[in-house]
């Protein structure tokens, strides 16, 4: 039977299950920070590194290029063709249904990530507005 937690046993899986394929690949974008799928967070990340240290930001930018290049590793053999046609095991949804939510979740918050955002600068404004008054208080 096909195996979908072993690597090297993962070809054809599209054939066999194309919706965790395609929730799997969701996940994978919004990881390396696709568009829309986690790119406005690289973006201000990368954004952040530059002004701050060169080195960290050629540093983030070989470690999401690794993490893209491996993510390819796996789709590209998720749609390769299959060697064997044994015996599919069906996943029970214990297994599909996490990964489904969290694809989901990776889409919405792609999605909403600019109102999302504003949220969070006043949230962060609100905080260090805070931290500063108690700093004052302290005498620190």
């Amino acid at each position: 039977s096909l195996s979908v937690r072993e690597f090297h046993r993962m070809k054809g899986a599209w054939d066999l299950m194309p919706g965790i394929c395609l929730a799997f690949m969701i996940g994978c974008v919004a990881d390396f920070g696709g568009p829309s799928l986690g790119f406005l967070s690289k973006a201000y990340m990368f954004l952040g590194l530059v002004e701050y240290s060169l080195f960290g930001f050629i540093l983030a930018a070989v470690a999401v290029t690794m993490i893209a290049a491996s993510y390819i590793r796996v789709l590209h053999s998720l749609f390769a063709s299959r060697e064997d046609d044994g015996e599919v095991e069906n996943l029970p949804g214990t297994m599909k249904m996490p990964v489904a939510i969290l694809a989901i979740i990776c889409v919405a918050l792609g999605l909403l990530a600019l109102p999302l955002l504003g949220c969070a600068e006043t949230v962060a404004c609100q905080i260090l507005d805070g931290l500063g008054m108690i700093a004052s208080m302290v005498g620190i």
